[in-house]
């Protein structure tokens, strides 16, 4: 499974929850991950799943990639990092290449591997999330980097982490009629977390029968003012309010805005701060409310609570999340904020409204079975099936549902990706 994971952690993530749930349903699989993600040592993980670190990249301030950590100039820094792809395919000898998001990968590393397997018995996959950015932007991109003839000549299939009566990338993004054809609409992947009911174990969180809003910032890295104005927005109006606030500032952020959000919360009644919480999805369930950017896997989070949120998106430097958050609020599901307009009376005065709502009605929620989705598109690719029709919401039928053949041959050498390997 291969996730550039640049900025925040949003690609690692989804990779390892699909690999959780494959791994839940074959037997003797073996997922191996490479990842630039520089905390991907954060979640707990499966067994026989393991994953080999990148050197990491970051974004500057133009929303270009550079060296992260290693004094390298961008070339050599790609460089490095598809020799490393290159040698990870080698020696674990994949079946299936699951592409997370970017088809040449960051700076086209991915194209030396791709050449590579071409002609070998190896399926190679892109998943791509609901929302890449804005089509104009995306169209251009795709045109200049050649996009759509490396998915011609290298990609078995591509898997819509989404729903296509939310974005539909097929007209947004002009895909060929014969890229359309290899398109499976799998849902979106939800991580589910644990089933508790609410309210139990919430007693540091100092409840006092309040309402609960849980604020969340996801990797962190640019989640500083959102979390920074709701504070300021709760000493200005609600400082002995009907709310109790737990704020989860990302692991990514730095640990000089982490210690002054601490700062600013250490006096203020009902609230706590907390670096990490794996259970998100845990957590969003218990809340009454949740206050978040728009993240893909924050935001399928919440949708499957069930809880109000409101969503200040991130609009540079793309527009991703603005385009998810207005998408998801045009069927009734989240209220949002433009950050242009964030201030911290109006923050405050939202969240006690939206706070007191109750919970939402499932109506107009898109396809949340994301998990199952993708694990019945690979099986298809696996038995070399395509979509129903072109674009289909509806998905093939299982190979392992028409020959018991296939448990055995899944079990003992259907391994997933950059990456999953045999079982010896």
């Amino acid at each position: 499974m291969y996730s550039h994971d640049s900025y925040g952690l949003g690609h690692f993530r989804r990779n390892l929850t699909i690999a959780e749930y494959l791994l839940s349903r074959v037997p003797g699989m073996m997922i191996l991950a490479v990842t630039g993600s520089p905390r991907s040592h954060s979640f707990h993980l499966p067994h026989h799943f393991d994953y080999v670190k990148l050197p990491a990249a970051t974004k500057d301030a133009s929303g270009n990639y550079v060296s992260r950590e290693l004094d390298f100039d961008l070339t050599r820094l790609v460089s490095l990092r598809s020799s490393m792809l290159k040698e990870c395919a080698a020696a674990f000898e994949p079946d299936f290449v699951l592409v997370d998001h970017t088809p040449a990968g960051l700076g086209g590393e991915l194209v030396p591997l791709l050449e590579m397997l071409r002609g070998r018995n190896v399926k190679v996959v892109l998943g791509m999330r609901d929302i890449i950015d804005e089509p104009r932007r995306v169209r251009e991109a795709w045109r200049k980097e050649g996009i759509v003839e490396l998915l011609r000549a290298h990609y078995h299939a591509l898997l819509l982490y989404g729903d296509r009566r939310v974005f539909d990338p097929v007209e947004q993004y002009a895909l060929p009629p014969d890229l359309a054809g290899r398109l499976f609409v799998t849902g979106y992947v939800v991580r589910n977390g644990s089933r508790q009911e609410r309210r139990p174990g919430l007693s540091h969180l100092k409840l006092g029968g309040r309402k609960l809003v849980v604020v969340t910032a996801g990797g962190g890295g640019d989640g500083n003012r959102l979390l920074k104005t709701y504070l300021r927005g709760l000493q200005e109006i609600a400082p002995a309010g009907p709310l109790s606030s737990f704020l989860v500032t990302g692991p990514l952020m730095s640990r000089r805005k982490r210690e002054q959000i601490r700062d600013m919360a250490a006096d203020m009644p009902f609230v706590d701060v907390a670096e990490f919480v794996e259970d998100m999805p845990w957590l969003c369930r218990a809340a009454d409310l949740v206050v978040s950017m728009a993240g893909y896997n924050t935001v399928t989070e919440i949708l499957d609570s069930g809880t109000p949120a409101l969503i200040v998106p991130r609009v540079a430097p793309r527009l991703e999340q603005r385009i998810r958050a207005e998408a998801l609020a045009a069927r009734g599901l989240v209220e949002w904020l433009h950050p242009d307009d964030l201030s911290g009376a109006r923050l405050a005065q939202k969240v006690l409204a939206l706070a007191c709502r109750g919970r939402r009605s499932p109506t107009n929620c898109p396809r949340l079975d994301g998990l199952a989705g993708t694990w019945e598109a690979l099986m298809a690719v696996a038995a070399g099936e395509g979509p129903k029709a072109a674009g289909a919401c509806a998905l093939p039928a299982s190979p392992l549902r028409k020959s018991g053949r296939w448990i055995s041959r899944v079990g003992s050498d259907l391994g997933l990706t950059v990456v999953g390997g045999r079982s010896h």
